[in-house]
């Protein structure tokens, strides 16, 4: 219907462009043969000539200006215009370069809005948060890979609450629908055990494509993890640090009171005073050396080093606390190891504490294996602990014939101050901070720890080490 009501303007001014190359010569052909100037027929051969130019006239105008609207219609619908069109316009020089020019305008306009969509959408699917785009029903019109890759699935046309079915979140997103402020909350999404700072905004300007809300979630479970480590880690310090030293206070004041005058209970608690102060020593200790390898967290090791030396410096230290419980620690044979980049001090520590756990949790009269070797075949776990370049590491295995530990408890033993059995690690002055250490300096390294456990049989440490 618009297309005829097109045609029938056009026409209309075709024949009013037209008519006044017809009714002047027109005229004055009636004029000069009214005077006798011109005879009838010449006269009406004139005035025909006349018509049937201006009709021609008139024709070529309709078609220049149907084919122009023709030229025109075909750009804005993002087209390039059909070359009988062009050529058609370009018998009038001055229209082709104005065409010209109009046409490589479109095209450089078109090739800067793909580019400015190409990289629109590049950003939208890497941003690191979880991107969000409702309409005025609550649908989701858009989200990002990072939606997709958090909720697992496709959100596309699903309404808001394939999110979140909580009612704080559905109140806030319609609160901000029809209030128009913006709000912010904290969603836990229990589909993948994550916690989001969600930030709800209205669509600041009228959208084409229907945006009313834009919802932008930031991961915070990390961060909330990391809070409630550091609240646990001062608590569990302030603990264990407060204990040996009320026991101090209690035998200073017992000492000062009621044994005063009694030499050998003076003597014992005395002797148990230096136990207590021993304990807070090795805690403040391992603290530090906590501290100390998580400043140094960032940093490569860049010392050349054989850990068969660190290994048999560390065996040998550790051979007397074996004797105590008649316990042998035997080393498999092994091939030379390759040199690697570490800290001779860290990878002692590691060694050590693996050793030590063995004797203390190990049982009496039984023996500590200790497997070394290199290795380019990793579980998958262990794989993707490891760099992508590592093709090769260096493994040690630390293994004892003890109680086992239970696999409830295996995914926390490297956290701090985490025990198994509080009280029997107290009896063995464990503050469950060793494997902690031991887990911190791995990472240091860039390497892996295996931890592998059956109860009533006993426990195996293996250390990665890339080469």
């Amino acid at each position: 219907m618009e297309a005829q009501t097109g045609k029938k303007r056009m026409i209309i001014k075709s024949v009013g462009y037209a008519l006044p190359r017809i009714i002047l010569p027109g005229s004055l052909i009636v004029i000069a043969a009214i005077s006798h100037l011109l005879t009838l027929p010449m006269a009406l051969g004139l005035i025909m000539i006349i018509l049937l130019s201006g009709i021609a006239c008139g024709y070529v105008r309709y078609r220049e200006i149907e084919a122009l609207s023709i030229y025109i219609r075909q750009l804005s619908d993002d087209r390039k215009p059909a070359d009988d069109i062009i050529q058609f316009l370009r018998k009038d020089t001055s229209l082709a370069e104005s065409l010209d020019e109009l046409q490589h305008n479109w095209r450089n306009k078109k090739t800067q809005l793909e580019t400015m969509l190409a990289e629109s959408k590049i950003v939208f699917d890497t941003m690191p948060d979880v991107f969000v785009m409702l309409n005025r029903r609550l649908e989701i019109i858009r989200a990002n890979s990072a939606a997709h890759e958090a909720f697992k699935r496709n959100l596309k046309w699903k309404n808001c609450d394939a999110i979140s079915a909580d009612p704080v979140f559905l109140q806030a997103v319609q609160s901000v629908l029809e209030e128009e402020t913006s709000r912010s909350i904290e969603l836990r999404i229990p589909e993948n055990g994550r916690d989001y700072s969600l930030r709800i905004e209205r669509f600041p300007v009228a959208s084409p494509g229907g945006i009313a809300l834009i919802l932008v979630m930031h991961d915070i479970t990390e961060s909330k993890r990391m809070k409630q480590l550091v609240s646990d880690f001062v608590a569990n310090a302030s603990h264990e640090i407060r204990t040996p030293l009320t026991g101090i206070i209690g035998l200073i004041e017992t000492i000062r009171t009621s044994a005063k005058d009694d030499p050998q209970a003076r003597e014992t608690f005395l002797e148990m005073m230096a136990e207590q102060a021993k304990r807070m020593n090795d805690l403040v200790n391992e603290l530090l050396s906590l501290s100390k390898i998580e400043i140094n967290a960032f940093s490569t090791p860049k010392e050349i080093v054989h850990v068969e030396d660190i290994m048999a410096d560390c065996i040998q230290q550790m051979e007397a606390l074996a004797a105590e419980k008649e316990m042998d620690i035997l080393v498999e044979p092994h091939n030379d190891l390759p040199l690697i980049k570490g800290d001779t001090n860290e990878l002692a520590m590691v060694l050590t504490n693996l050793l030590s756990n063995a004797i203390k949790y190990g049982n009496a009269r039984t023996p500590i294996h200790v497997h070394v070797g290199t290795t380019s075949s990793f579980a998958l776990e262990i794989k993707e602990a490891l760099p992508l370049e590592c093709k090769l590491a260096i493994y040690i295995a630390v293994s004892d014939n003890g109680e086992g530990i239970s696999p409830d408890h295996l995914p926390r033993l490297t956290e701090r101050f985490y025990r198994v059995d509080k009280a029997r690690s107290r009896a063995v002055g464990g503050f469950g901070l060793g494997l902690s250490i031991v887990k911190q300096i791995i990472n240091h390294h860039q390497g892996a720890l295996q931890i592998e456990s059956v109860l009533g049989q006993g426990s195996k440490f293996t250390v990665y080490l890339p080469v």
